[in-house]
């Protein structure tokens, strides 16, 4: 088995970093939703604190990185591991805003109350950050099988 590359690390924090933030920011909506709770003011600072958790560790473990002389390449093989993961990442937002597209006109069609737009927010912010995690471990997936 080969040294892994720095995109390759650098996938790997990538991936574990959205996954913590990702894991912190869901929890605490999904506290929210149970609660009943759709404060803005309350989400805007759990969103602030995800992404100021998402940079520090992104920003820590590139410059371990750095100071350990890695260095980053970006030659015909990383243009097209990154071509791959965009068009997988692309075609899983067409899916998952036109599921939750249905999901609000079943919403509004079939039920009763309000479509909650707190809910479909974050819907939509899921679908992203799936479609984004499903990328980069497809990018690290072709980068491990020799693409």
């Amino acid at each position: 088995m080969n040294d892994w590359s720095f995109n390759e690390k650098s996938l790997v924090a990538t991936i574990l970093a959205q996954v913590l933030t990702a894991t912190f920011y869901f929890e605490e909506v999904r506290a929210m939703l149970a609660s009943g709770n759709r404060d803005v003011g309350d989400i805007a600072v759990v969103a602030i604190i995800a992404v100021i958790l998402l940079i520090v560790i992104e920003a820590g473990y590139h410059a371990v990185m750095a100071a350990r002389g890695d260095v980053e390449t970006d030659d015909e093989r990383d243009q097209g591991v990154r071509l791959r993961g965009s068009a997988l990442q692309r075609r899983l937002l067409e899916i998952g805003v036109i599921t939750v597209i249905g999901h609000i006109a079943f919403g509004s069609l079939f039920a009763p109350e309000r479509v909650d737009l707190f809910l479909i927010g974050n819907l939509l912010l899921a679908v992203l950050v799936a479609a984004e995690l499903a990328a980069r471990g497809f990018e690290l997936w072709l980068y491990r099988r020799g693409f």
